[in-house]
């Protein structure tokens, strides 16, 4: 049984083109009401839907009150589907009342209402992409940061638009059929094989093309002043970060904003084993080999110089 929610960074709701001296006093109170009354108070205020981030926070708190219920008596379905079909029957008198709200708004105010806009992007969530709301329910309990993240990403993507999750294509299936006669009986086998296609060409999606790599390469050479540090204490960056290191190394911007998470608390390079120093070290060189061999000599040594750190303070 859940009786509590784990502590989350509010940090995550503040928006990164706010300005610099904003206020986020009252924004990070509201979102810290964890008890079952108030988390149901700012549903039905509208709360949660001021923007898509606090929409998952809302889910999220609601989730884990319905589950914390649910698992009191008997029941079916796992507790993420049973939330979700739970919140979809009442999701509709919610909604009519927002429309209502946006009509007159409209009316006589003459502005946009950006509380309708998140309304219908829930909407969307429990009816129709369902498993984005599903996926990050789950997997919020295991890693909120990288959940979060990962659900605003699906959301801001234009596939989000379009109502429904697309099936795979099936790839093209070749039947062989044995048919061997034995007695005036039939010993049938049917040996079902995808048809192999040779690889495929073009662009990957969201991923530099070859092309983008050497411009990649060509604009970093003419910077005359140092390149900026990743942040590690600014978790709310870590999606468009997540993004970049994708489109350039083609791993999957969930493993990476995972990794990202790994060194918030620690520094890139810590260990404090020597197991894990042995392990840093060997990264590096791998590292310091590879750009030496392909003629990036500068990031070569760097990576030589903290080798020889490293080295040091081992001996230390």
């Amino acid at each position: 049984m859940i009786d509590h929610i784990d502590v989350i960074d509010v940090t995550l709701f503040h928006p990164d083109d706010a300005p610099a001296n904003a206020n986020w006093q009252m924004k990070d109170r509201l979102n810290g009401w964890t008890s079952p009354g108030r988390c149901r108070f700012l549903e039905w205020s509208g709360w949660y839907n001021y923007d898509v981030a606090q929409r998952l926070l809302g889910h999220y708190r609601l989730f884990h009150h319905f589950k914390a219920d649910y698992f009191k008596s008997s029941h079916q379905l796992p507790a993420a589907s049973a939330y979700i079909f739970d919140y979809r029957t009442k999701h509709g008198f919610k909604y009519f009342l927002t429309r209502i709200v946006t009509f007159l708004v409209g009316i006589f105010e003459k502005r946009h209402y950006p509380v309708a806009e998140i309304a219908a992007v829930n909407r969307q969530l429990v009816n129709d992409s369902t498993s984005i709301l599903y996926d990050f329910l789950i997997d919020a309990d295991k890693n909120f940061t990288a959940a979060f993240l990962q659900a605003m990403d699906r959301i801001k993507s234009p596939s989000f638009l379009s109502t429904g999750t697309p099936h795979p294509q099936t790839p093209p299936i070749a039947i062989q059929y044995n048919d061997n006669r034995t007695n005036n009986q039939y010993n049938s086998q049917v040996n079902i094989q995808p048809v192999l296609r040779e690889g495929a060409t073009g662009k990957t999606k969201a991923v530099f093309s070859k092309r983008q790599l050497l411009m990649f390469f060509d604009l970093l050479s003419k910077q005359t002043t140092p390149l900026e540090k990743i942040d590690f204490t600014k978790p709310a960056r870590f999606d468009a970060l997540a993004g970049l290191l994708h489109a350039i190394s083609g791993k999957s911007k969930a493993s990476i904003i995972e990794e990202l998470n790994d060194y918030r608390t620690k520094g890139l390079y810590d260990g404090q084993k020597d197991g894990e120093r042995d392990q840093t070290i060997a990264a590096l060189s791998n590292l310091a080999e590879t750009f030496r061999k392909a003629g990036f000599r500068s990031i070569a040594k760097e990576a030589d110089k903290k080798i020889v750190e490293l080295e040091r303070n081992k001996e230390e």
